[in-house]
């Protein structure tokens, strides 16, 4: 497979802001791209056991970012100390099933 991670895109704040911010509350995990044009946070290490979202299309990531900040938000409390040591990030609950 031909993933590649994405991890920095100065202008992807501006335009996907809902992405950013839970890519920072996931600790700097970047997305994983895929050749029909969907992506994931995930890394290529633990893909595909481990992710932390569902695979999407930016703009529907976007929207699913928003409506579930929340439950990224309670992941990085939870997760914090592992997440400022640069620690492995511990897995999320996949509640998009």
């Amino acid at each position: 497979m031909s993933d590649e991670i994405v991890t920095f895109d100065p202008d992807g704040g501006k335009k996907y802001p809902n992405i950013a911010m839970v890519e920072g509350l996931l600790g700097g995990v970047g997305r994983l791209c895929f050749p029909d044009g969907t992506v994931q946070f995930a890394e290529n290490e633990s893909y595909p056991d481990i992710v932390y979202s569902p695979r999407l299309t930016e703009q529907d990531l976007d929207q699913f970012c928003s409506e579930n900040l929340a439950t990224y938000e309670r992941y990085f409390d939870t997760n914090f100390e592992a997440i400022d040591k640069g620690d492995d990030l511990p897995p999320i609950e996949q509640f998009w099933l």
